[in-house]
């Protein structure tokens, strides 16, 4: 995946990519994972856009995002650390990949990997908690 990149507008983002779809959208600076995909027609889960009803759960498969707040309401440390996220509280940090329930054509899977000073960190991903940055 390539890093960084600048849009016409001169604004640098990142890419989305929706795990086993064509679904493909630049994740513009300090925007969510489930904003980018709602301007760019994907059909995210959603109810209610601040990460209080948990419908827009989604796994990271590639990439590293910072989380905006605390997840743990919806999304165990366990989960967390396989890569489970809230796409609404996501802004990439790098490219990023997600199975998205309803849009990916493939499941949700756990994933080993390691957790160190706030980061989790498995085979192609990573996530920073907003309370250890």
């Amino acid at each position: 995946m390539a890093e960084q990149r600048t849009l016409a507008s001169g604004a640098r983002a990142f890419r989305l990519s929706i795990a086993g779809t064509e679904h493909v959208c630049d994740v513009r600076p300090g925007e969510t994972i489930l904003k980018a995909g709602l301007r760019d027609n994907i059909k995210i889960a959603h109810l209610c856009l601040v990460g209080d009803c948990g419908s827009c759960r989604s796994q990271l498969v590639a990439g590293r995002v910072q989380l905006k707040r605390d997840i743990s309401n919806h999304i165990s440390s366990d989960e967390l650390q396989a890569g489970f996220v809230l796409a609404c509280q996501c802004v990439p940090q790098s490219d990023v990949e997600l199975i998205v329930p309803g849009v990916s054509p493939i499941t949700a899977k756990p994933t080993r990997c390691i957790r160190s000073k706030g980061v989790s960190k498995a085979r192609g991903f990573s996530i920073t908690t907003s309370a250890n940055s």
